[in-house]
């Protein structure tokens, strides 16, 4: 554990999955503390996980693994043959296997979150520049239905035009400050999904 820890240097848990698998045949022989070892390699900044694999050992080594293996918040496995340390190791790869393609599959549904946000993005936009023109088409059609029958002047008709035109203006300023907050709203959260996704499984 020591010198996987030093071979792990540098590969912080922040942008890293670390997993280890530590196989033993017994209790420690060497004069070590493996469960302090263990602890102070998962308090370390790589705060890897480690899984801990028996190999035939007695029940005080089995113990003494187990306890490993708590402090590195990983599992303990006992086997008893070669066949079945490979079936361990194998389960591990189709683990990883399956991470990986959660991993595809997570990032094919962001990029489909992103084209449903844009496209629901532009139809708002787009209702909301259908609702500002009828508004001001009818606005127009009003004024002018008032003035063919005398009931407003020449010159109140301009100044009512002229206040049709500044909400018009107004309208459509508003509508672009609300969509580009919608999309950076929607770009912040995609973001932060694809970040999710690499902390949880990183290309390292």
């Amino acid at each position: 554990m020591e010198s996987a820890k030093e071979s792990f240097a540098g590969l912080d848990a922040e942008t890293n999955t670390n997993l280890i698998y530590l196989v033993s045949d017994g209790i420690e022989t060497c004069d070590g503390d493996p469960v302090a070892a263990a602890k102070s390699f998962a308090d370390s900044d790589i705060a890897p996980i480690i899984n801990v694999i028996g190999f035939n050992t007695d029940a005080e080594a089995q113990k003494q693994l187990q306890e490993v293996a708590k402090e590195a918040k990983g599992v303990f496995t006992n086997v008893t043959s070669g066949e079945q340390l490979a079936e361990e190791f194998k389960q591990t790869e189709e683990v990883l296997q399956r991470w990986k393609s959660w991993k595809l599959d997570a990032k094919f549904d962001v990029l489909a979150a992103s084209n449903d946000s844009s496209n629901a993005i532009q139809k708002f936009s787009n209702e909301w520049g259908r609702v500002s023109q009828r508004q001001y088409l009818s606005l127009a059609f009003a004024t002018s239905k008032l003035r063919n029958e005398k009931y407003i002047t020449q010159d109140q008709l301009n100044y009512l035009r002229a206040k049709g035109q500044e909400i018009q203006e107004l309208s459509d300023a508003s509508k672009t400050e609300v969509v580009e907050e919608l999309n950076r709203l929607k770009d912040e959260g995609l973001e932060n999904m694809r970040k999710e996704i690499e902390a949880l499984y990183p290309e390292q």
